[in-house]
């Protein structure tokens, strides 16, 4: 994502100087300065506060370009909490990780369950958490992946590279519809009993 060098709001004829990213990431944050874990947290909080910023100045040009990149962020923050949910799991336990969830992050007891799985499904299909990670897919199609890598049947696993190119370009909703099909394509070795307990399994699955 680019962005002009010089903007010019509506409320604002000065031009506004702006530094252009490219698609190489920032340097990272140096925190090894920092005694305590709330100094370092204090640094990334105004490091965040400082894109924010940036993001704002920007004001109201460039709208569409601005929320593509806000969809972006959010992918990208959607895939840190996912890891550090999926490496607390496994270093304390489940139980650990939805009790952190629900009283320090404040979610529902169920939807700190539910994100604790979600979580370790992700961690299971690598290629997704990546393209995640990159901002490239959304949660929900990230999840939906995930979900199905669970839900195949044994021996026939699904093609993560085919879902992720598919989940760049279709909408959520019209993904759960791709993936559903997906997953259909792969039952037919199935008996009649283990392609009705894999349909109902599926139907737990968030489609929509």
């Amino acid at each position: 994502m680019v962005f002009p060098d010089r903007l010019v709001g509506s409320a604002d004829p000065k031009p506004i100087t702006m530094r252009v990213y490219g698609e190489r990431p920032m340097a990272d944050l140096d925190l090894s300065n920092f005694e305590t874990a709330a100094e370092a947290a204090a640094q990334i909080v105004a490091s965040f506060d400082a894109s924010l910023a940036g993001l704002r100045a920007l004001g109201d040009v460039h709208l569409a370009e601005q929320l593509h990149l806000v969809g972006r962020c959010e992918s990208r923050l959607a895939a840190v909490k996912a890891e550090k949910v999926a490496a607390l799991a496994r270093r304390d336990g489940e139980a650990r990780a939805a009790d952190v969830l629900r009283n320090d992050v404040k979610q529902s007891k169920g939807s700190a369950k539910r994100q604790v799985k979600e979580a370790g499904q992700l961690a299971r299909v690598p290629k997704v958490a990546e393209a995640l990670a990159e901002g490239a897919i959304t949660p929900r199609h990230a999840r939906l992946i995930a979900e199905a890598a669970e839900a195949a049947p044994p021996g026939a696993p699904i093609d993560e590279a085919e879902l992720l190119a598919a989940a760049v370009e279709q909408p959520a909703d019209l993904f759960g519809a791709t993936v559903r099909d997906h997953l259909n394509e792969r039952d037919g070795g199935d008996d009649l009993e283990a392609r009705r307990e894999r349909q109902r399994a599926q139907r737990r699955l968030s489609w929509k």
